[in-house]
């Protein structure tokens, strides 16, 4: 992974020791060094993983996958969030939430896996 360069140091210096960077001195990040931290920030992915299972049949309420949510962050250390945020990113990776008539707010397409 590549370092930071140190103070007084220019990214030329640290290029032509070859301590920068992985693709042949270019200077720049090779796709595996990009893909990681990617992999770290994307919270609601990790949960998805770990805690549930995405099929077409599968529903889950949406009080309930968010509880389920903020105790698995905490158990991972993330910080907190809010359930907003947490519909916003469920949404965009394209989960359908629905209300069904005098029923709760529903997740569709995604369940909790037993604990």
């Amino acid at each position: 992974m590549p370092r930071l360069l140190r103070s007084g140091e220019s990214s030329s210096t640290a290029r032509s020791s070859g301590e920068v960077g992985q693709g042949g001195g270019s200077g720049l990040a090779s796709p595996n060094d990009i893909a990681e931290p990617r992999r770290l920030l994307d919270v609601v992915g990790q949960f998805i993983s770990d805690r549930c299972e995405s099929t077409s049949f599968a529903q889950t309420g949406n009080t309930e996958l968010f509880k389920a949510f903020d105790s698995w962050r905490r158990d991972q250390a993330e910080p907190e969030r809010s359930q907003k945020w947490f519909t916003g990113q469920m949404k965009d990776k394209g989960y359908v939430q629905k209300t069904p008539t005098g029923g709760p707010r529903t997740w569709f397409g995604i369940g909790l896996l037993p604990d």
